[in-house]
């Protein structure tokens, strides 16, 4: 991109500091941004008491790595139970929606123990609600990924279903990034 893509235009503010708005305004307990230094401090992130940080310093950092530093922070702030869960949605996924996010905690509260995850067509998207209790398990994703264990952990993936695919939409190319602008735009004025 030939930039970090969390500082990018989108909306009112950058990529990041919308996915951050969001999530906070579906009322979640609390909030890890997994960042690098250089983007937290070109940012003027939330005051919000529920938002925390976590600087992650490895330059080779598979997305795995940031959920479980993230989960690490958590784990130290709130001290969760096994049955409490953490969410997943990537910093470049800024069209998933605060509904959304309000709508995949409140499924997770109703299928306890399951794995939640925004569906579209069939095709797994974000935000990932996963119970503490697996955390042993998405640790051995590194192969695969958070998304493996929608694999292997089949039986207890609670799927729920949107009509949007902007759950599924990141942004790994400026193209994307376009095309994404573009969408915002159009919802803006329809």
């Amino acid at each position: 991109m030939g930039s970090p893509k969390q500082l990018l235009e989108f909306g009112d503010s950058t990529v990041l500091e919308t996915i951050i708005e969001t999530i906070l305004q579906a009322g979640t307990d609390g909030l890890v941004v997994v960042t690098r230094l250089a983007i937290d401090d070109a940012l003027e992130l939330s005051e919000d008491p529920r938002f925390l940080t976590a600087i992650l310093t490895n330059p080779k950092a598979e997305m795995l790595d940031s959920i479980l530093l993230g989960v690490e922070r958590l784990t130290k702030e709130f001290a969760p139970r096994e049955s409490d869960a953490f969410m997943v949605c990537p910093g470049d996924v800024p069209g998933v929606t605060s509904e959304l996010t309000a709508t995949c905690a409140r499924e997770y509260l109703s299928n306890a123990g399951k794995i939640v995850v925004a569906s579209h067509d069939d095709k797994a998207g974000h935000p990932i609600v996963v119970p503490f209790g697996m955390l042993d398990e998405v640790k051995t994703l590194h192969d695969v990924g958070l998304q493996g264990i929608l694999n292997k952990a089949s039986d207890r993936v609670h799927r729920v279903c949107v009509k949007s695919e902007s759950t599924q939409i990141d942004i790994d190319t400026p193209d994307d990034y376009e095309a994404l602008n573009e969408r915002l735009q159009d919802s803006n004025e329809g």
